[in-house]
């Protein structure tokens, strides 16, 4: 092994890093009507609201993958709209276990993703799930579901469809970009990415879920206001993210406002 690597090497890595697979995938989600006047605040353009506005959180644990260790996520997303596709737009994503570190740089140096490390709890026994995360002393998130068969709200389906969120190939927007190494703006005017999670489920089990949001001034979760839970759902088997692509352009005075999500705020 050495600092450099060999051109094969790379190749090699390449290769690799076109699909990242997540094994033995558990994800807890759970469904909500937010508010419409949310969701236009915090979607920069050209992400467009859509006509229900969805928001979802989750808190999971991937037991192997092929890039780095097992490690646990959460994370909080509004469903946005480019272009006529749906997508969802992560305001935060939590890491913690032994790939957490991994974990936090591809997904924020591919594809934009506003990850932080945090302490994330996760627990399936009998038919409830429970799980949150935490960082600097305050509980962002605790949801639980209770596995029951029916959802919270009869019209779950039909809200879902509206916006496209039953695709078992889900899109994913994000900004990337890098702050100027002098501090003052970008290295490069953001850009707008998409990415694929292709989930193959093994198992999808759905229920009574419940969720709380809490906030700090480095994460300000409970900002996403929850109208009306729609329900929780549980899943298991192999995700995989494939190639993402950039989407297009923006200018970096409409997007500073925005830009702060994945940094916290002393």
């Amino acid at each position: 092994m050495s600092f450099v690597k060999t051109p094969q090497e790379i190749k090699d890595r390449v290769k690799k890093e076109q699909k990242l697979i997540f094994y033995e995938a558990e994800t807890a989600s759970v469904f909500w009507e937010t508010s419409f006047n949310v969701v236009e605040k915090l979607l920069p353009k050209p992400l467009k609201p859509p006509k229900f506005p969805l928001a979802t959180a989750f808190v999971g644990q991937w037991a192997d993958t092929n890039f780095t260790y097992g490690y646990s996520e959460s994370a909080i997303f509004i469903r946005a709209e480019y272009d006529g596709k749906f997508g969802n737009y992560c305001l935060a994503m939590h890491l913690d276990g032994p790939g957490r570190d991994m974990g936090q740089i591809y997904g924020r140096e591919l594809w934009g993703f506003p990850k932080k490390l945090a302490n994330i709890y996760y627990k399936y026994e009998g038919n409830v799930i429970n799980g949150w995360s935490e960082r600097h002393d305050t509980r962002n998130i605790e949801l639980s579901i209770k596995l029951t068969g029916k959802p919270n709200a009869e019209d779950i389906d039909q809200k879902l469809q509206e916006v496209d969120a039953l695709n078992p190939d889900a899109r994913a927007f994000n900004f990337k970009r890098f702050p100027a190494p002098n501090g003052k703006g970008f290295d490069y005017k953001p850009w707008l990415t998409e990415v694929i999670t292709q989930y193959r489920s093994e198992v999808i089990e759905v229920g009574e879920g419940n969720i709380n949001l809490k906030s700090s001034v480095h994460d300000p979760w409970e900002e996403v206001e929850i109208i009306r839970i729609l329900g929780g759902v549980y899943s298991k088997g192999t995700n995989t993210m494939v190639k993402g692509k950039i989407l297009a352009q923006v200018e970096e005075k409409d997007f500073a406002p925005y830009a702060f999500i994945n940094r916290d705020w002393f």
